[in-house]
């Protein structure tokens, strides 16, 4: 049949749409809820989240809930933005004493700034879906320090196994360990300094009349440095004694480096220098033991103090890709005089903040990446419920929840077949 009327054919394409659920927007009402958006300051909470189409549209303390509307009933439960690792290795690694499996480090010393970790990402790993499962939506994947200063560039990450990089080159990742303190003699002063000179020295480094043999760094080590300095990339320098971190907080101010601070055991000594100065601290709340030297003033409430002196703290495990402990961090944070909605900030916001992204928080006109919990988030026996990616509800079967159900009824001679792709 041929329709020549163009206004028959908008009669009968409305119609369509009208009767179609499959087309009509999708409108989700979730109420009876603790929302918390987390898109301030302070805690500001509210009873119901409406989503069109995947699309978050309002909160509200009392929703006017359309006819058509598909009504979720949250009975008190918590929602709050998918969680956010500031500083981790999914996607990186599978498992970390199998070396085949391992793609955040480099073996050799003739690539160091240049190594970019973005073609490193491997959107297969089973890990994805891991973590995922447990409420981490967003990461920062960087570099394992090797044995220079500078490791190379980090990105930005979905938890997806579809494009899962959002944001390459996010920053610029270096460390002060102890391994790179034995590398240039035995002196953290040392490291610094070459961090001084190359600052101060980058432009007669970049000459192609500059003697290749001279420099500490390759043609391609020199261009990465040159690129994030120029871009004003974050430098994120993992450090943890409080007298290299005030060194760094100088070199940021007479540089104009846009400097993050992660690790930090001694950041507390600090902690008003880098309030005034503006620094972030990305940090392991339950890293209090003195491992060396370096860190001998560890202690658990780091993140508190740092907080009330007004410093932007975000909690990650950066030596694992067991980004689902972030919820652990937080709560033993809380646990020892961090504020609750600081403890979920420094999971959801303050990465995002940090490394000056959009995610972290749930905001109106943009798709919907939460969670709806069966319990306080930050307590270790409560898990998600529900989770929506980017408007889609996910499935919340794993590897592990597939290996979970296989083996379970073995004992009772049971077998289950392992579907999980």
């Amino acid at each position: 049949m041929t329709i020549k009327n163009p206004l028959t054919f908008l009669l009968l394409w409305t119609l369509f749409l009208f009767y179609c659920p499959e087309v009509r927007a999708q409108t989700i009402v979730i109420d009876n809820a603790r929302v918390f958006p987390m898109q301030d300051e302070s805690a500001i909470e509210f009873s119901s989240v409406t989503i069109e189409n995947g699309v978050i549209r309002s909160f509200s303390n009392s929703p006017i809930i359309p006819s058509t509307a598909k009504v979720i009933d949250a009975m008190g439960k918590f929602i709050t933005p998918g969680l956010f690792d500031a500083h981790t290795q999914i996607g990186l690694e599978e498992i970390d004493a199998v070396s085949s499996s391992v793609n955040s480090r480099l073996n050799s010393e003739h690539i160091g700034p240049a190594f970019d970790i973005q073609y490193a990402v491997n959107p297969s790993s089973t890990l994805i879906q891991v973590n995922l499962v447990e409420g981490v939506t967003h990461a920062v994947v960087a570099p394992t320090p090797g044995s220079d200063f500078f490791s190379g560039f980090g990105a930005a990450i979905r938890l997806t196994s579809v494009q899962p990089i959002y944001k390459p080159r996010i920053a610029m990742f270096g460390a002060i360990n102890s391994q790179i303190i034995k590398k240039a003699g035995g002196s953290s002063s040392e490291v610094i300094a070459k961090l001084i000179r190359t600052s101060e020295n980058l432009k007669q480094l970049k000459s192609p009349k500059y003697p290749r043999d001279k420099s500490d760094y390759s043609k391609a080590d020199i261009e990465a440095i040159d690129y994030a300095y120029r871009k004003k990339l974050p430098i994120a320098i993992n450090v943890n004694h409080s007298k290299d971190i005030l060194q760094l907080i100088d070199i940021a101010k007479a540089s104009k480096l846009n400097l993050i601070l992660m690790g930090g055991a001694e950041a507390w000594k600090v902690a008003n220098k880098l309030s005034d100065s503006r620094i972030p601290v990305i940090l392991d709340p339950l890293d209090n033991l003195p491992s060396d030297f370096n860190q001998l003033g560890a202690r658990l409430d780091n993140s508190a103090i740092l907080q009330r002196a007004g410093v932007t703290i975000a909690f990650s495990d950066p030596d694992s890709h067991n980004s689902r402990r972030l919820r652990q961090l937080a709560g033993n944070a809380v646990a020892h005089g961090l504020p609750w909605y600081e403890g979920l900030k420094a999971i959801t916001r303050n990465p995002a903040i940090i490394y000056s992204l959009e995610n972290g928080s749930l905001t109106t006109g943009s798709k919907a990446s939460l969670v709806v919990w069966n319990g306080d988030p930050l307590e270790v026996t409560s898990w998600p419920e529900k989770i929506m990616f980017e408007g889609q509800w996910i499935s919340l079967e794993s590897r592990q929840t597939a290996l979970y159900k296989r083996y379970q009824n073995l004992s009772s001679g049971k077998k289950t077949g392992f579907t999980y792709q």
